[in-house]
């Protein structure tokens, strides 16, 4: 397979693309430091993966599989790298990338999730602890608008709808409408409830 990797970090630039070379299913086509550096070698070279470390920064790595899909490219886009949240790694899956690895993964696992997903374009490959599948579980069941989250955070300090209503410039019912929902999207049966839940969601910090 053919390959294109990016990352600012040149040790970790240069470490990725001496691991691959060793492999001979493999073929580096492509050293970038930058997301643009790398779409230009994906739109040149059009290889079967692109790896992306996460200190391209949250807004370039995001971009990166649209802008491979606008293209009319089928390069797999595969992710690695530190201090992305779980949440941000299930967006970035909504968005398109194939594989997400934290640096801890070893450098078998990074080769194993790449040669997967490029056998299987519907397969998607994410190494997560438990504890990060139950934090992504629970933002994904409670996920609620900023301004749902603000109401929330209102009722958490014992606020009625009337003041809520006044505090936001909003009609009573407009902020009824708003509880429903959010005691909907929580499952939530009680003002109460709807606060402890999104509390244990990480949703109210």
């Amino acid at each position: 397979m053919d390959v294109v990797v990016a990352s600012r970090n040149m040790l970790l630039l240069e470490g990725l693309c001496r691991l691959l070379r060793d492999e001979e299913d493999m073929r580096i086509v492509g050293a970038a430091g930058t997301a643009e550096r790398a779409l230009s070698m994906v739109a040149a070279e059009g290889p079967d993966i692109v790896v992306v470390s996460s200190d391209l920064g949250d807004v370039a790595v995001a971009a990166i599989p649209e802008r491979v899909r606008a293209a009319g490219s089928g390069t797999r886009v595969v992710v690695t790298g530190a201090e992305i949240s779980p949440p941000h790694v299930l967006e970035l899956v909504r968005l398109g990338i194939s594989a997400y690895l934290p640096v801890s993964a070893t450098h078998e696992e990074l080769k194993a999730a790449m040669r997967s997903v490029v056998a299987d374009s519907d397969r998607v490959t994410i190494s997560l602890t438990r504890d990060e599948v139950r934090r992504i579980y629970g933002s994904e069941q409670g996920s609620l608008t900023r301004l749902e989250v603000d109401i929330l955070g209102m009722v958490a300090a014992a606020m009625t709808n009337g003041q809520i209503a006044s505090r936001l410039s909003l009609s009573e019912a407009t902020v009824k409408r708003h509880l429903r929902k959010i005691f909907r999207r929580l499952g939530a049966v009680s003002r109460l409830d709807a606060v402890n839940k999104a509390s244990d969601a990480h949703i109210l910090v």
